[in-house]
C-alpha cells in the first residue's frame, strides 16, 4: 500500500470559552447589636462601627480598658479614615470624636480656639 501523505492544513485557532465576570458581591452589611444601636442613639457625635462592641476583657482587646466594654469609633472629620479603639465610659467626650493621628483633633482645637477669640474680639 502506498503511504498517503496529507498536506498540513491550516486550522483555525481553537476559540475559547470566555467566562462571564463574577459579580463583585458587597459585604453583608453588619447589624448593630442592642447595646450599639442605644449607645449610637445617646452619643450622636461619636461615628461607631456596626458589631465593634466587644464586652469587658476580650481577648482580641487586652490591655485597652480590660475592665470595661469597647467599642471601635471612625474618625469624624470627612476626610479622614482613621478608626480607634474606645472604652464605652469615654464616648461622652467630644474629643474622642477626632483622632490624634491624623491630627484632626489638634485642628479642630486650634479652630475652635480661633473662633473663640473672634467673638472675644467682636464684644
Amino acid at each position: 500500500m502506498a503511504s498517503r501523505k496529507t498536506a498540513p492544513t491550516a486550522t483555525a485557532p481553537k476559540a475559547t470559552r470566555t467566562r462571564k465576570p463574577k459579580a463583585e458581591t458587597a459585604p453583608a452589611a453588619v447589624a448593630m447589636s442592642p447595646r450599639e444601636k442605644e449607645l449610637a442613639s445617646r452619643y450622636k457625635h461619636q461615628a461607631i462601627i456596626p458589631g465593634s462592641w466587644a464586652f469587658a476583657g476580650h481577648p482580641d482587646r487586652q490591655g485597652i480598658g480590660s475592665r470595661k466594654a469597647t467599642v471601635i469609633v471612625r474618625c469624624k472629620s470627612p476626610d479622614c479614615t482613621h478608626t480607634r479603639i474606645v472604652c464605652t465610659s469615654d464616648l461622652q467626650w467630644q474629643t474622642t470624636a477626632y483622632c490624634v493621628e491624623g491630627g484632626c483633633a489638634k485642628r479642630i482645637h486650634s479652630n475652635h480656639r480661633a473662633t473663640k477669640a473672634q467673638k472675644k474680639k467682636l464684644k
